[in-house]
């Protein structure tokens, strides 16, 4: 997906990357669906790369 409209949010300790992707849609880029993964950090407190997934 080209967009990037993402939310990081701290919820009970765990941190969440919140975003929308359209691959249920490919041909038609205004319909998206709602994404969301867990992230992990770095003990530099760097983030870790997220891999988007289907579980979230």
């Amino acid at each position: 997906c080209w967009t990037n409209h993402h939310s990081i949010v701290e919820y009970k300790d765990q941190w969440y990357l919140f975003y929308h992707h359209n691959d249920y849609s490919p041909n038609f880029d205004k319909n998206r669906s709602v994404r969301v993964d867990s992230l992990f950090f770095n003990s530099d407190g760097t983030i870790r790369k997220v891999s988007p997934t289907l579980r979230g």
